[in-house]
């Protein structure tokens, strides 16, 4: 038998004969791996999130213009929030979708190849530590991998009305859904040329739904292409450096958003990472070019256009083609059914990996999200480098000033500014983000030049140093 497994503990998944039930015990590992650390703080964009959806619908729609997404993850959790709002039960829509996916993975592999190989992907998904991380953050990102995966499916499947469901969901989630659109057009185009009179039919009625937001992601884009004018180096924070993103991209598909302080360790890691996912991708690849060409398409399209795009709007990270992720897996596990006798060692390998770069996750805080939670009961009166404080620092309940209104900084709007606010004799400054709104500490200087001195210095994870002056 091609899957059979000596082992007893991986003959629950690949050999049992009841393999129709191994989905359920599949969907209920990944929801309990999701379920872990879900009570975190919310870091910069959750709580961003959070507070744009508490506002009025109308409001999410026409109001965003600096938001560089659409609006239907917002809308969701308009609702969500309705019924609560600490951390756990925030991040327990997302798991939702991310559990939906794992589950969407296996009815792909099943449809394109058998259950035993869904089975294996939809295995690797719900353990594989980025694909986790992503599904306990409260953004768009897990829900935007949901409405792709099925897209997929239904495409496949030509359920025409749940495809054009999906698939504008999808665009209404994320922008980089249109880029699996094209991977789906070039794949019919190439592959399917029966079936492009239905699909660009099908294609045009989820365009066509989509003009209602079109003059807002006009704004939208129009503000992303604009970004160096009125953020100058938020480009190198929104997007990777271009010679790194793909290695970095299949690094952190495969070990998660795992890094060590030591260069040459981390390097040697990467290249162990790099050298086995890569190896099986590449076999995953060559059987998918003779069968399922669609894998293919969904991996590599949205992640060359995102990488091409970014030469002109800052777009490019990982997770922000966490969409991608699951051709990716399906991928992987087609590699390893045409590996023979070696497929247990392969098997084994991506498990060790993804396992390993889940366990450091969540033994080890330094990968976990930022503490401004932390942060705010610890100071909940404090001065900001940056126009307004911080959006988690305001969920948390926060009343800090921001003081630099213009970037880069300007010591005589800087220094009118502290005076306005009527500062006590004991401040707090966070230096979060300050290399970019004040990189000649120009808001320091001046609380110096007023007679404060600087008592001591206290680290949060994420959120960086917070100081206190005191006259």
């Amino acid at each position: 038998m091609i899957w059979e497994w000596k082992f007893p503990c991986w003959d629950l998944f690949l050999v049992n004969k009841n393999t129709n039930k191994m989905i359920w015990i599949i969907l209920l590992l990944a929801l309990m791996l999701r379920l872990i650390n879900i009570n975190q703080s919310l870091w910069l964009d959750e709580a961003t999130q959070a507070i744009l959806s508490s506002k009025s619908l109308e409001y999410i729609w026409f109001q965003r213009g600096g938001d560089f997404h659409p609006p239907l993850s917002y809308i969701l959790t308009h609702f969500w929030l309705m019924l609560g709002s600490s951390e756990i039960w925030l991040r327990f829509l997302p798991v939702l979708f991310g559990v939906g996916t794992v589950y969407g993975v296996y009815l792909l592999g099943k449809k394109m190849v058998d259950q035993k190989l869904g089975l294996l992907a939809a295995l690797f998904l719900a353990i594989a530590p980025y694909h986790i991380y992503y599904s306990q953050e409260f953004r768009m990102y897990s829900q935007a991998t949901f409405f792709a995966t099925w897209s997929i499916y239904f495409l496949l499947t030509t359920r025409r009305r749940a495809f054009i469901s999906t698939t504008g969901a999808l665009i209404y989630t994320h922008y980089m859904g249109l880029f699996v659109i094209a991977a789906q057009f070039l794949y019919i185009l190439g592959y399917q040329k029966k079936q492009l009179s239905l699909y660009l039919k099908n294609s045009s009625l989820v365009l066509v739904l989509y003009l209602p937001w079109l003059p807002q992601f006009l704004t939208q884009l129009q503000v992303g292409v604009n970004i160096d004018q009125y953020l100058p180096g938020w480009r190198d924070i929104l997007s990777l450096s271009l010679v790194k993103a793909l290695p970095l991209t299949f690094i952190k598909f495969s070990l998660g958003r795992i890094d060590f302080e030591n260069v040459v360790f981390y390097g040697l890691v990467a290249i162990v990472v790099l050298g086995v996912f890569g190896l099986l991708l590449l076999r995953g690849v060559q059987s998918a070019w003779r069968q399922n060409q669609l894998l293919l398409y969904w991996l590599a399209v949205p992640v060359l256009l995102s990488f091409l795009i970014s030469f002109k709007i800052p777009l490019y990270q990982p997770f922000r083609l966490l969409l991608v992720l699951p051709a990716f897996y399906l991928l992987i596990a087609l590699g390893i059914s045409s590996l023979g006798k070696w497929k247990k060692w392969a098997i084994t390998a991506v498990i060790f990996v993804s396992l390993s770069g889940l366990l450091l996750y969540y033994t080890d805080s330094k990968f976990q999200r930022e503490d401004w939670r932390g942060a705010t009961e610890a100071f909940p009166n404090a001065v900001f480098a940056w126009p307004v404080p911080f959006d988690p620092y305001i969920w948390y309940g926060g009343k800090g000033i921001g003081v630099v209104k213009h970037f880069p900084a300007k010591e005589n709007e800087v220094a009118q500014n502290l005076a306005n606010a009527k500062l006590e004799n004991r401040v707090y400054v966070f230096e979060y983000l300050q290399a970019l709104s004040d990189p000649q500490r120009i808001t320091q200087l001046e609380l110096i030049k007023n007679g404060y001195k600087l008592i001591k210095t206290q680290n949060f994870r994420g959120v960086g140093f917070v100081n206190l002056y005191q006259r």
